[in-house]
């Protein structure tokens, strides 16, 4: 625990989702790189709001509220008190250098309308008028310089830059059109994406709220302040996040427990399940820290399910370990280690394969999940042995009513389930259909109070972050931002020129650079000329003399601008970086600067892309409602892409492990069962496949594989459903599964929408498994399993129905004996020698029968054989058994205490095992082996035989294998195995080698018929 807590306590919970989206897609790349630079992403907008309306009073109130916020120094602006001035600079910057500021086509279908009879006349009377009224200087200057108000052309496309929609300037203020709210801009001095600082803003702002209904004398009005902001998203995930978890890890070891406690002897021993799981999340979690920093909520409230995943181990080992006979911790190991090994590593492999998604959510989640299965199997097969190194024999001896109740769920109606769940399975099928949810919103988790504030804020000012297209410049100077600025205005004009995009800005349309410049000024001059610029003047002056101002002051109108494209005098002013949207880098010199587009009736999202943004790195563009078509495009591929790896992953991994295609088959069954049933009902139900709904495979194939493996390995390896482990396998698979149900089913119960959406797709997954498991497998497992019939008559050893008896007798067995025995059949030539001993041998005493590979080799030539065999390995000795099946009895046993068989033997054989047995056992064991033999009986025995030429290499590799084990090696020359044979009573008939350059020799030897024959 002190290192788990050493080592996890610096993990950072990561919130944005963002972070956890992948970037490989470029369109998607690009939207990513907008979100997570954009000032709207920090920003914390603020709306005074006062009923009924005072302008005054709300005003007051705002300037109040900006001193307050800006005196906590968590933001480094605050407000728009500001705009008066740099609207009137604006203004007057573009009266005086219009020439370089109007395009051909401003001129052409903007200002040369304004010039027409009348339309001049009213506008200039509009204007001049206003000289009269002027309180800025500024805004006077400006209108003298442009009484016709041709830069209005100019100035109207800065609306794309304004923060909110509907807005009125009051008092240097943003006021909606109504004067009833406010609305102040703050940006934080740290990322509001951070949880910290937003709870520090979170903080702030409630403060605030309290110091304005105390200090803001509101005259009876109703006055409320509304904030919305990132920060508040930060601070509602987490908390659910960690809600959730905690409620996750409660539920599930709540419903884990009840389970436990219904389904062991002693309920106590089953609550030591929770060991390795805790252990193995733990151990995970702390690994996973090595490597990360940060943490995403979702693979943190995964910590719950991982529990239910992994407590698996742990059950299987306590079933065999709490009996109500005694058990050992080593052989419960033993059994558990067999069954759920290929389980266990295809359930990590599975979730491994997530670190190939692409998704860095997913991955962590792979990461996670499979340190946490991996450890918690490993502490089941290390930790527990130790702990618990033998248990009594329970008091309580009667079946449980669980047990019963599981036993039922299998073995009744096993054809009746399998047909009802291959029609479930084609129902289904035809509306297995995945549907995506392409909504990154709808995995944000929210509280009902940010939402409200969101919306009211986006009623009363607009929605200006989803409802454009962003584009999103970058440069390491001013002067080459410019110049790509120069470049992007130009792009996008021409896109405004076929109506593809409607309303644009960019800093260059105010501030052009040379090349821009001088092409303004040639057409300023060319639309003069055409134009009539004197009689535009004389109109002009005509209407200023009717309004009292003295006409000469306009006499040179429109010809005294003069603007230098090379002096610099168009440089980007830094006085007007914020209201331009232009930024600095968050590290180093470089500038961002960012365009809000309104797409037009002719919009193209992919021409324009590939038009703006592909093949410029320094240029990134976002259109949220084509972000979110090539999300919905890739969770669909990634969908498929996951589903194809995985399950070709699991099948290769099958195929591998039981060398077996129908075995392999078979144990997909269950998982394609599910897959179809998961998605048919989700689609009736109308849940779509988000982010989690890519782990849907992952789920099915890994954890669900657990199932089938569980069955298909006790089938392998019991023979038969009535064998007694069977029982703690099926019921091991119930609460596997039903733990890892009520994981999931925990996580659908919270309120963050991520792990919400991941039990609800997920806990019908695994029922629809375990459902496949019970009701598919039975029946077909059974049918495969059945004893091999062999047929009649003696086939001749090496002959095809020879061959054919063996391929049947070792069908669908364990792969490691079932390929040793094959490779040792086709390399040893013990089988082709071994006939020449044999005379129609009807009863056999295998002495060391090992994984009954002489013993299958003999059935297979002639079924009627009668096989007694022993071995000191208990795993040998019960794959022997299977082999033998009803034709043999194979006992657990060591030399010399031979088992008796039913009638006297008619042949004995000990092959290559006199080496493990030292003199005195050797001749025990011959002397047993002569008892157990009819009078005339044979021993054939072949053994290795001490020479003095150099050890061969495969009698190195012994050698080495036994001093590994600990096994004592007894060499005998030849002339000393005589010896033990001859003094036991054994009459020596023939002695060869074996094979060409091998250390082994065949010794056939006889019983006497009778005591006279005896030396």
């Amino acid at each position: 625990m002190a290192l788990f807590a050493f080592f996890a306590s610096d993990l950072r919970i990561e919130t944005n989702i963002l972070h956890s989206l992948p970037a490989g897609n470029p369109v998607m790349a690009d939207g990513h790189e907008v979100i997570l630079n954009h000032p709207y992403q920090n920003r914390v907008l603020i709306d005074l709001g006062l009923e009924p309306a005072d302008p005054e009073v709300l005003s007051a109130a705002a300037g109040r509220l900006e001193a307050y916020l800006e005196a906590t120094g968590l933001f480094d602006a605050v407000g728009f008190k500001d705009a008066g001035q740099i609207f009137s600079a604006l203004d007057l910057y573009a009266a005086q250098h219009l020439p370089a500021l109007l395009t051909d086509r401003d001129l052409e279908k903007k200002a040369a309308p304004l010039l027409e009879k009348g339309v001049l006349e009213k506008r200039v009377r509009q204007n001049l008028s206003r000289l009269y009224t002027m309180e800025s200087t500024g805004r006077a200057r400006a209108i003298l310089a442009d009484p016709a108000g041709l830069r209005d052309v100019v100035l109207e496309k800065t609306r794309a830059l304004m923060p909110a929609k509907n807005i009125e300037f009051h008092k240097g203020r943003l006021f909606s059109r109504d004067l009833g709210h406010v609305l102040i801009i703050a940006d934080p001095g740290r990322a509001a994406t951070g949880s910290e600082a937003a709870k520090e803003i979170a903080t702030a702002i409630s403060q605030a709220r309290q110091a304005l209904s105390r200090d803001v004398d509101t005259r009876g009005a109703d006055l409320t302040l509304t904030a919305a902001g990132a920060y508040r998203a930060v601070i509602d995930n987490e908390t659910a996040a960690k809600n959730d978890a905690r409620q996750a890890v409660f539920l599930s070891a709540l419903g884990i427990a009840v389970l436990l406690i219904m389904a062991f002897p002693r309920p106590v021993i089953g609550l030591l399940a929770f060991v390795p799981a805790v252990f193995g999340t733990l151990a995970a979690l702390m690994f996973y820290a090595l490597w990360h920093e940060s943490i995403t909520i979702m693979a943190l409230g995964f910590g719950g399910a991982i529990m239910a995943i992994t407590v698996d181990h742990g059950i299987s080992y306590l079933l065999f370990a709490d009996r109500p006979h005694e058990t050992t911790g080593k052989h419960a190991s033993r059994e558990v280690w067999a069954v759920a090994l290929a389980a266990a590593l295809t359930s990590a492999g599975a979730f491994f394969l997530l670190v190939f998604s692409g998704f860095p959510i997913l991955a962590e989640i792979g990461q996670f999940a499979a340190l946490g299965i991996l450890f918690s199997f490993l502490f089941v097969h290390t930790g527990f042995p130790l702990l618990m190194p033998g248990l009594k024999g329970a008091r309580r001896k009667h079946r449980l009513l669980l047990q019963t109740a599981v036993d039922h769920a299998v073995l009744s109606g096993k054809k009746p389930k399998l047909v009802l769940a291959v029609l479930a399975a084609g129902v289904l099928a035809f509306f297995a259909r995945p549907d995506f949810c392409v909504d990154i919103s709808a995995i944000n988790t929210v509280s009902k109070d940010t939402l409200a504030a969101e919306q009211k804020i986006a009623d009363t000012w607009g929605n200006q972050m989803f409802d454009r297209v962003h584009v999103m410049a970058r440069a390491e100077n001013k002067k080459k931002l410019q110049q790509t600025s120069d470049r992007l205005a130009a792009e996008i004009e021409d896109q405004m020129a076929e109506n593809r995009i409607s309303e644009a800005f960019l800093p260059s349309m105010l501030f052009p650079g040379p090349k821009r410049c001088r092409t303004n000024l040639e057409a300023w001059r060319q639309f003069w000329q055409d134009a009539g610029q004197k009689q535009v003047v004389s109109r002009i002056m005509d209407q200023a003399a009717a309004l009292g101002i003295n006409p000469e002051n306009f006499a040179e109108v429109y010809e005294s601008q003069t603007t230098d494209c090379d002096s610099g005098q168009m440089r980007f002013d830094e006085r007007f970086f914020d209201f331009l949207s232009i930024y600095s880098e968050k590290t180093g010199d470089g500038r961002i600067l960012f365009a809000s587009l309104v797409p037009g009736e002719n919009y193209d999202p992919a021409r324009f892309f590939d038009t703006i943004s592909s093949g410029r790195p320094e240029i990134s563009v976002l259109d949220p409602n084509y972000y979110a078509q090539n999300l919905g495009v890739l969770l669909s591929d990634t969908f498929v892409r996951m589903f194809a790896v995985v399950a070709a992953g699991v099948a290769v991994l099958l195929v591998l492990f039981f060398a077996d295609l129908t075995l392999a088959a078979v144990s997909l069954l269950p998982l394609g069962f599910a897959m179809v049933c998961t998605l048919g009902l989700l689609h009736l139900l109308g849940q779509p496949l988000n982010i989690p709904g890519l782990m849907l495979s992952v789920v099915v194939f890994g954890m669900g594989l657990d199932y089938s493996l569980y069955f298909v390995r006790a089938y392998q390896r019991y023979g038969t459903p009535a064998h007694p482990h069977f029982a703690h396998i099926r019921m091991a698979v119930f609460l596997a599964a039903a733990s890892t149900f009520i994981g999931f089913a925990a996580l659908a119960t919270g309120e963050h929408l991520l792990m919400k959406s991941l039990g609800l797709i997920l806990a019908p997954a695994v029922l629809f498994v375990v459902a496949g498991t019970f009701c598919l497998l039975p029946a077909i497992l059974d049918f495969l399993f059945q004893p091999a019939v062999l047929g009649q008559g003696v086939a001749a050893p090496g002959s095809a129905e020879h061959k054919q008896r063996l391929a049947r007798i070792y069908r669908h067995t364990e792969v490691f004996p079932r390929i040793f025995a094959a490779i040792k059949r086709r390399v040893d030539p013990m089988f082709t020698e071994l006939p020449g001993f044999l005379d129609k041998p009807g009863t056999v005493l295998d002495i060391g029968c090992g994984y009954g590979i002489t013993a299958g080799w003999l059935l297979a030539m002639d079924p009627k054989i009668r096989i007694t065999g022993m071995d000191p390995d208990a795993e040998r000795v019960r794959f022997a058994r299977r082999i033998t099946a009803d034709q043999g009895t194979i006992w657990q046993a060591a030399a010399p205490d031979l088992p008796a068989p039913d009638h006297p033997a008619d042949t004995a054989l000990m092959i290559d095992m006199l080496h493990y047995l030292s003199d005195h056992a050797a001749a025990q064991t011959l002397a047993a082996a002569k008892d157990r033999l009819e009078p005339g009986g044979r021993l054939i025995m072949r053994a290795a035989v001490l020479r003095e030429a150099k050890d061969s290499f495969l009698r190195r590799v012994e050698i080495l294998r036994l001093k590994i084990r600990g096994i004592a090696r007894h060499d005998r020359t030849e002339a000393q195995i005589r010896d033990l044979l001859t003094s036991t009573g054994f009459e020596i008939r023939h002695v060869q080698d074996s094979g060409q350059g091998r250390e082994e020799k065949w010794f056939a030897a006889r019983k006497p018929q009778s005591y006279g024959e005896t030396r």
